[in-house]
């Protein structure tokens, strides 16, 4: 509360960080509003916010735990097209942990590192301190109309991922059944093969499909791009298609995912040389064909202005049993990726008989 900042300003301590916009009301009780999300003279204390971003339920704060990685690019990129004077992300050590397992939170360290490699190469991004002279001076300088900042607006796929990974990221609970677990992964997983279902056959899937003779490159598409569409893309070029992949919320740069890896080295494939492509840092063309691993990757695409006007369509719809969700492999039971691969190899083998002219034939 503003006691803070008294004992602050006693103490000749002239920046603070610790009022949340979004907790306005309730955790948070120093005395300014939801629209301060600026920089502003409080009780002799420059009071710097934590950022926040337009949800279904309000304001939502820029916490590295609170926001998926899709969501904090897209702040922060919307900061900086705004010219803010400073976006504010807080973590905590202690969201580095998987509060279950005692062990380190992988989610949430992919997610970190993610955005660290982002955020270095970002246009118009720059990190700096309290230590900093020029952060200091952009702090306490007048803006005009950036003075008053507006959150990222609510964006429904937005919020749809970050609801489902902040579920892993905080618990890390997965229901666990042999038979689940083979065929499906988790029990999330089989339910959305269910209404993936139901979404391709009532036409709700969002597929575009292209026009004959249209098709010259195949673009597989996953999360991450080091696990299914990582292992497409190895095999389509295998194949002597013309390909490429990118992933939705990634950093460019990785190698596949070990495990995967492993088995396709089992499997005669090689897949040391993949490096993943982030979705900014991919460049479509003429002629390519997203095929993406889930549903909800298709409606992600549709609402990307760089890719939306190309043609788009699932995966496992062109295995011999079409298994329109192709649920994700990465850390989830040893027992479900040898089911996953051999799923995408049909996918893939099925695609390349569909459309032989990406292959140049």
């Amino acid at each position: 509360n503003d006691d803070t900042l008294r004992a602050l300003a006693r103490h000749d301590i002239k920046f603070d960080s610790s009022f949340a916009p979004a907790l306005t009301g309730g955790d948070c009780r120093i005395g300014l509003g939801l629209d301060d999300l600026a920089p502003v003279l409080r009780l002799g204390i420059c009071e710097v916010p934590i950022a926040a971003i337009g949800t279904l339920g309000g304001l939502r704060h820029a916490q590295l735990t609170a926001l998926s990685l899709r969501e904090l690019k897209a702040a922060i990129r919307h900061a900086a097209e705004e010219d803010w004077p400073a976006f504010v992300l807080v973590s905590h050590s202690f969201e580095m942990i998987n509060r279950d397992k005692g062990m380190a939170n992988r989610v949430v360290q992919r997610r970190f590192e993610a955005l660290c490699q982002w955020i270095a190469s970002a246009p118009g991004v720059t990190t700096g301190t309290f230590a900093d002279a020029w952060v200091l001076e952009r702090l306490m300088s007048p803006r005009g109309s950036a003075g008053h900042p507006q959150a990222l607006p609510l964006a429904p796929m937005r919020e749809v991922l970050r609801i489902g990974g902040a579920s892993l990221c905080q618990r890390g609970v997965r229901m666990r059944l042999p038979i689940i677990t083979k065929r499906f992964a988790t029990l999330r997983g089989a339910m959305r093969l269910i209404l993936s279902y139901g979404e391709v056959t009532l036409g709700m899937a969002g597929q575009r499909k292209p026009e004959p003779g249209e098709v010259e490159r195949l673009v597989f598409v996953c999360h991450g791009n080091i696990c299914r569409s990582a292992y497409a893309h190895v095999l389509a070029k295998r194949a002597g298609a013309q390909v490429a992949s990118f992933g939705l919320s990634t950093a460019t740069g990785r190698s596949a995912h070990a495990p995967v890896i492993k088995l396709a080295a089992r499997r005669g494939i090689n897949m040391t040389a993949h490096r993943s492509t982030d979705i900014d840092d991919f460049v479509p063309r003429q002629g390519d064909l997203l095929l993406a691993m889930e549903t909800r990757h298709l409606r992600v695409l549709a609402a990307e202005p760089a890719v939306s006007h190309l043609p788009r369509m699932l995966l496992g719809s062109f295995a011999p049993w079409p298994v329109p969700h192709l649920h994700d492999p990465y850390d989830e039971d040893e027992a479900y990726l040898p089911v996953c691969l051999t799923r995408i190899e049909r996918a893939v083998q099925g695609l390349l008989r569909r459309y032989p002219t990406s292959s140049g034939s």
